[in-house]
């Protein structure tokens, strides 16, 4: 391992605040279940309609075999860091990781808690003040959680192992797009149906395609892919 550079500020908190406004943004909208249906999101962008959908197990064995390559490939260069040699950086530097993961899991078990008495209260149909104290405590408690795991994500975003978690994210990505393709109107009342198709046949495509295209694509992409893929 060589010439492992540690910025003077580790986390910026620029940076937190803008993953935490995206996160939120979702969690207040509540919607992203109601966003996947039947294991797919279609997505509106600049007058085409597009979709990703849930990856095949063809997909997924194809990603585990880039997957593992990514790994081997990244591991061979010994300026890459693995999340335990940070772990290690970071402890000499005052930031304890595994503090940080002991803390999310007391948190977790709190709000664990609180959703079953949430549950319980919603069934004995409680008042709506009693109610909005459960919501407001488990509000609280998902924003530290929230904060906390976007510490460690901008911590460990050089790691082998992010590195590779986001390439497959992003193979995956380019796997599962498809384009829709309106029919044509034939006349005298008949016409095509709409097809879908793939949006990129090959990695190359995909590399040169539009970076905020790419970017509105992954962006849902990844609840797909979350659902399903193991890492």
């Amino acid at each position: 391992m060589k010439n492992i550079k540690m910025p003077e500020d580790v986390i910026k908190q620029e940076q937190i605040q803008k993953a935490n406004d995206e996160i939120t943004k979702l969690r207040k909208l509540g919607e992203i279940e109601e966003l996947i249906k039947n294991n797919e999101i279609e997505i509106e962008y600049e007058g085409t309609t597009y979709k990703v959908i849930k990856p095949t197990f063809s997909q997924k064995q194809d990603a585990w075999k880039k997957k593992i390559d990514k790994y081997v490939e990244l591991l061979k260069n010994e300026n890459n860091v693995l999340e335990a040699d940070l772990r290690i950086l970071y402890k000499k530097r005052g930031i304890d990781i595994d503090e940080m993961d002991k803390r999310m899991l007391t948190l977790q078990m709190k709000k664990d808690d609180l959703m079953l008495k949430l549950g319980e209260a919603l069934k004995n149909k409680a008042p709506d003040n009693e109610l909005e104290i459960y919501k407001k405590e488990i509000e609280v408690l998902l924003d530290e959680i929230q904060n906390i795991s976007i510490k460690k994500t901008l911590l460990f975003e050089s790691t082998i192992e992010n590195q590779v978690l986001m390439y497959i994210y992003t193979y995956l990505a380019y796997l599962i797009t498809y384009k829709k393709v309106i029919g044509k109107d034939l006349g005298e009342g008949n016409k095509e149906a709409d097809t879908w198709i793939r949006l990129w046949n090959t990695w190359e495509e995909y590399k040169n395609a539009s970076e905020a295209l790419i970017n509105k694509i992954s962006y849902y992409a990844a609840f797909i892919i979350g659902i399903d893929y193991q890492q």
